[in-house]
């Protein structure tokens, strides 16, 4: 669940989820643009993020178009909602006293954003399957 309404987070969201599949070598190697030439890093990456995204819309809160920041701590808290993306402090915020996490203890998760299982090619601008030399930073090939 995350706000998809028009002016919101959206270029946000899909960064995320494109930069599991171009941002191999951490932040220094560039997630929109290869840092050594500026290069667009998009081909296959760009459309698979678009796909993910209009695959996690189909699944997501019916409130999703009408909200913006915040939204999914509403749709977490009534149940309609059990994965979303937010920036860190976000989290914390929601388990301090009085929030609406207070009563939940030990029922939210926070995760660091995924990587992916396929990365772009930066020559060939595809998706390849991850391997230890491409992904030396992760972990599982």
């Amino acid at each position: 669940c995350v706000g998809r309404m028009k002016g919101c987070a959206g270029a946000y969201w899909i960064n995320l989820v494109l930069s599991s599949m171009t941002q191999m070598k951490g932040m220094s190697s560039g997630s929109l643009f290869d840092t050594s030439d500026m290069t667009p890093l998009l081909g296959e990456a760009f459309a698979k993020a678009l796909e993910l995204m209009e695959i996690q819309a189909k699944f997501g809160s019916e409130h999703e178009f009408n909200g913006c920041i915040g939204i999914n701590t509403q749709d977490m808290n009534d149940g309609s909602c059990v994965l979303t993306y937010n920036w860190g402090n976000s989290f914390m915020d929601q388990l301090q006293e009085g929030s609406v996490f207070e009563k939940r203890e030990g029922k939210l998760g926070v995760a660091m954003t995924p990587g992916s299982t396929h990365v772009l090619n930066r020559t060939s601008m595809k998706l390849v399957p991850c391997d230890e030399k491409l992904c030396s930073s992760g972990g599982i090939y």
